[in-house]
């Protein structure tokens, strides 16, 4: 006669090494997605965002503050382009311009002025010029 109960044992045991392995296997991929994802978030100095939302505090017509761009270096050291639109400004400006557009056509304009730039490596207000719909002009 066979004890079924250490049959039952046994089988619970390799239940939850399968069920840990699958845990295990779950958050590799959980961590190593959410990583990958941080790593392509680019950071400004403070320094820079500061002296941004000065210049946009200090604008005084819409073309300074719609259309006037400057390049900024973030962590990743991409090229960028922000106006007084950049996320990481405009809820700080005490008093906003209102632009004659929205910010898709501002941001498509800038891009239409870079020659010789890979657009989806060239960033405006946080997005490639590939990501605003521009592309590069047929040879």
């Amino acid at each position: 006669m066979k004890n079924k109960k250490g049959a039952d044992t046994s089988m619970i045991i390799i239940m939850l090494v399968i069920a840990i392995i699958i845990l295990l296997a779950v958050g590799w991929w959980f961590t190593t997605r959410f990583l990958k994802s941080t790593e392509t978030i680019e950071k400004y100095d403070k320094s820079t965002v500061e002296a941004m939302i000065q210049a946009c505090n200090l604008a005084v017509t819409p073309y300074g503050f719609c259309e006037d761009w400057k390049e900024v270096s973030g962590t990743t050291g991409k090229k960028t382009y922000v106006n007084c639109q950049w996320s990481q400004v405009k809820s700080s400006i005490t008093n906003p311009i209102a632009c004659a557009q929205n910010e898709d056509y501002y941001a498509k304009a800038k891009c239409s002025t870079l020659t010789g730039v890979d657009y989806t490596k060239v960033f405006v207000n946080d997005k490639s010029c590939s990501q605003w719909g521009v592309t590069a002009p047929a040879k």
